[in-house]
């Protein structure tokens, strides 16, 4: 049996919540220790890459439990499609992958984000990212809006386990393929949030994973923590 749905927000450091999902008074450093005891997994920005250190992704593990969860969008530059030098890429994702070994235990799954606005995504490019990532950790892919999902690159994810985002504002039902699922949602009101968190159920069934994320800062802390009690009425 896989865990239980992980249900998050994207990011923790968000000054909006000063004086309200956090008091005022707690120092910026403490933010991710208090987020982790109320909301059980967090989706990483790409651009929080730009200036986490080692002594950072140390002070992490020492501020969460064992039973806490990350989902880790990958750096910007993975998903740029005009990128040029595909082995200086290899090198740097391996890397990035380095610089967060410690945290596996933690670990759920990568999103990588594509950045490329073009309609017809090559799936030769998405190949070598799904090769250069491989390294036991699922990946769930996050296309832009207008990208065409041909059978072939269907086909492509399912052989390395790979799934596609799913955005339920914008469309009825997950793909799919893959291992793990990530869900991104914006504001909503509870009652549709239901069936997303029943369709979510459904999709990971016995062996697969799945995390709801909200990417709206206001009222994301509120919905999170309501959408879990959902999760856990229904048992997924």
């Amino acid at each position: 049996m896989n865990e239980s749905l992980l249900i998050g927000i994207r990011g923790w450091e968000h000054d909006e919540w000063q004086d309200g999902f956090y008091d005022d008074a707690l120092p910026t450093e403490w933010r991710l220790c208090y987020y982790s005891n109320i909301i059980r997994s967090v989706l990483v920005p790409a651009q929080k890459w730009e200036s986490v250190s080692a002594a950072d992704l140390n002070q992490w593990i020492e501020d969460i439990d064992e039973g806490f969860r990350f989902v880790l969008e990958l750096p910007a530059w993975v998903g740029d499609t005009a990128v040029p030098g595909f082995e200086k890429w290899q090198q740097q994702i391996q890397q990035f992958q380095e610089m967060v070994r410690d945290l596996r235990p933690w670990l759920s799954a990568y999103l990588l984000r594509i950045s490329s606005k073009e309609s017809n995504l090559s799936t030769t490019w998405l190949q070598g990212r799904l090769e250069a990532l491989d390294d036991g950790l699922p990946v769930c892919v996050d296309l832009p809006m207008g990208s065409i999902r041909t059978g072939q690159m269907l086909e492509l994810l399912n052989a390395f386990g790979a799934s596609l985002c799913w955005r339920p504002n914008q469309e009825p039902k997950p793909e799919e393929p893959g291992e793990f699922m990530v869900a991104l949602m914006g504001q909503s009101e509870l009652k549709p949030l239901r069936a997303v968190v029943e369709q979510l159920g459904d999709w990971m069934g016995d062996n697969r994973g799945a995390g709801l994320f909200f990417t709206e800062p206001d009222p994301a802390p509120q919905l999170a923590e309501q959408v879990r009690i959902i999760a856990e009425l229904l048992d997924v």
